[in-house]
């Protein structure tokens, strides 16, 4: 089982088998098993969008929602960016778990560096932003917006 915590600190399972498998494609057209092949964007897609990684969820984890009768709506107000980041490494590490063992250590050992090289990216990036957003030229910008849009504001009226 691999694991994941809401915002209200619930903590949810994910187990990827062949039950799974099939009610996920059913639910969202989604085939978890094509995340490992090459080309398929099954991986970005839940990374990035996600809508389609909340249906997943939704589908994979049917069972423990029912049985904690919580609603959908309950669930989704539950997942913030951080939830949901782990959520898709937990889904990841769960549909690689499905393969067999030495196919499954290789492609886990793969997913953990991207999913490491993706957190340190996110990193720079955010970096990087606040070293933008803290600088002298992004006040003067803001300054300069604020001052335009107070003119324009005056000068229609």
């Amino acid at each position: 089982m691999h694991n994941f915590k809401d915002t209200k600190d619930r903590k949810w399972s994910f187990q990827v088998d062949v039950f799974s498998v099939r009610r996920v494609k059913r639910d969202t057209g989604v085939d978890l098993l094509k995340a490992v092949e090459p080309g398929s964007d099954v991986i970005e897609t839940l990374g990035t969008d996600v809508g389609v990684l909340f249906d997943v969820m939704l589908s994979v984890l049917q069972d423990q929602l029912k049985a904690r009768d919580v609603t959908e709506e309950d669930f989704g107000r539950a997942l913030d960016e951080a939830a949901c980041a782990d959520a898709t490494e937990a889904l990841m590490t769960a549909i690689l778990s499905f393969f067999r063992k030495p196919k499954a250590k290789m492609l886990k050992k793969a997913f953990g560096k991207v999913w490491k090289a993706t957190v340190r990216q996110e990193q720079v990036q955010l970096e990087r932003a606040t070293q933008a957003v803290n600088s002298p030229q992004f006040d003067q910008v803001v300054d300069q917006a604020v001052a335009e849009v107070i003119g324009g504001a005056k000068s229609s009226s």
